[in-house]
């Protein structure tokens, strides 16, 4: 019984160092800078980041500098309007409280238009067939012809994500 306890205890150990062997390598591999500067254009904080947090977990070596550089130039570029305007485009929502001092009302307004163009029915396609996530981002009467024509492009994506799962298997 101590013996099985040991055994299962030295496999956990073996398998858990495997694993963050793994996040650390693919840790090295991150373009911080890079990084950081999606997170920010991405209307997100590095706090709560879950990449950051797995490889601080696996002890790999985080270019901290690099990330909060990164950070603070798509800070910079998600607070002017075109970045805003960007950030709807994606069909993502705008988050105020990254843009201290800055001219909020012209924000939101640019952020209005990038979803409203996000929101035409020639766009819901594309974005369903590139297996993007809806977040539910378009007013009521652009939603109508958005979302059918984004559910046939998610249909189209999941069929052919079906395909190349069953030709993996295969």
């Amino acid at each position: 019984r101590i013996r099985r306890i040991l055994y299962l205890f030295t496999a956990t150990l073996i398998l858990s160092s495997c694993a963050s062997y793994f996040k650390r390598k693919e840790c090295e591999k991150v373009n911080w800078f890079n990084y950081g500067q999606q997170v920010a254009l991405d209307g997100r904080r590095l706090t709560g980041d879950q990449l950051v947090h797995d490889c601080e977990a696996a002890d790999a070596g985080i270019a901290e500098s690099d990330l909060d550089r990164g950070f603070k130039s798509g800070l910079e570029k998600y607070c002017q309007p075109e970045g805003a305007f960007q950030t709807g485009k994606k069909g993502l929502f705008f988050s105020q409280e990254m843009c201290v001092g800055s001219n909020l009302k012209l924000l939101f307004e640019r952020h209005r238009q990038g979803v409203l163009e996000y929101c035409q029915k020639s766009n819901g396609y594309s974005v369903g067939a590139a297996g993007e996530t809806y977040t539910k981002i378009c007013p009521a009467q652009l939603e109508a012809v958005f979302l059918p024509e984004f559910n046939r492009g998610r249909k189209n994506y999941l069929q052919a994500l079906r395909g190349l799962l069953n030709a993996c298997i295969a």
